[in-house]
């Protein structure tokens, strides 16, 4: 079914798709204030579960049967949900939210270079290069010599940690794509069933370090990770893509990042460095370099096979 024309309901799709997206750094932030990184994003993909579940419930898709079907949905588990989900997590305890959510930025130049590799009919582009090398220099920035993180050992290791987990959202992406014909619906309730039976344990042998305390704000925080930024948000994102599709969608690489930086300023009072925004900056300008001029590449070439040979 080809994508249709976004409508002002799907434009608050989306913008909801960035709030739940873009306020999972804060969230984060808040929820360290009590707990440590494995219990957030355990009761993170439990809360999350719920949503879905709920939803595939009542949308009337079913679960698959046949424990084949399962395979795929237990990597992206393992390397789409947990792994990235504790990478991000952790690397805030030593990084700004703002900071978190700007690195995270390059995603959609990773999953473009691993689609190149492994995605029949993904070669990249002049414009595709030029766009992965100028989102790899406001990296450079962000992390370089004037990086604002937190002056200590750590803050360089936490700056790779994030990359990591961006390469770990898009080589999963990617994988998806090629391994699994599953309603979308039922493969992100099947993933986070698996990743629930996987980090709730890990949480619960993680032992004295596992917090009693009930603190009102992280506790809230933790519930939204799961209920808004995990759940919900994938409700949304199924909703947008089964409508104007993938290309509308492709906003939000730009409306996370920023969303991220401005409640970390507001809200948390984080600051950020010249060097910071200007990597921000760059970073978004290479993804706008590679999508739409790619996007330039795909009509012109089009159109001249549409003219006939003889005129």
């Amino acid at each position: 079914m080809a994508p249709s024309p976004p409508r002002p309901a799907d434009w608050l799709r989306l913008l909801g798709l960035t709030a739940c997206w873009g306020t999972a750094f804060l969230l984060n932030e808040l929820a360290l204030k009590a707990y440590s990184p494995l219990v957030i994003v355990s009761a993170r993909i439990v809360f999350g579960m719920l949503v879905l579940f709920t939803y595939l419930r009542f949308s009337g898709v079913s679960l698959p049967r046949a424990a084949r079907e399962w395979i795929p949905m237990a990597v992206i588990a393992v390397f789409g949900v947990i792994v990235p989900f504790f990478l991000t997590v952790w690397a805030q305890t030593h990084l700004s939210s703002a900071i978190t959510a700007v690195l995270m930025a390059v995603m959609p130049l990773m999953v473009m270079s691993l689609a190149h590799v492994f995605v029949p009919g993904e070669r990249l582009s002049i414009a595709k290069v030029l766009g992965f090398g100028t989102g790899f220099l406001g990296v450079l920035l962000v992390i370089g010599p004037d990086s604002p993180a937190d002056d200590n050992r750590f803050s360089l290791i936490a700056s790779f940690a994030v990359l990591a987990a961006a390469l770990s959202y898009s080589g999963t992406s990617v994988y998806a794509r090629l391994s699994s014909n599953q309603a979308p619906a039922a493969m992100a309730t099947g993933m986070l069933i698996i990743a629930a039976a996987i980090a709730v344990p890990a949480a619960l042998f993680e032992g004295p370090a596992l917090p009693v305390q009930l603190d009102p704000v992280a506790l809230t925080a933790v519930a939204l990770l799961g209920l808004f930024a995990t759940g919900l948000a994938s409700v949304l994102y199924f909703q947008v893509v089964s409508g104007p599709g993938p290309t509308f969608l492709s906003l939000v690489n730009y409306l996370v990042p920023g969303w991220g930086v401005v409640l970390g300023v507001i809200v948390l009072e984080e600051r950020l460095s010249s060097s910071a925004f200007a990597g921000l900056g760059i970073i978004l300008a290479g993804i706008a370099l590679s999508e739409f001029g790619h996007r330039r590449l795909v009509r012109r070439d089009a159109g001249a096979k549409a003219v006939p040979a003889d005129c």
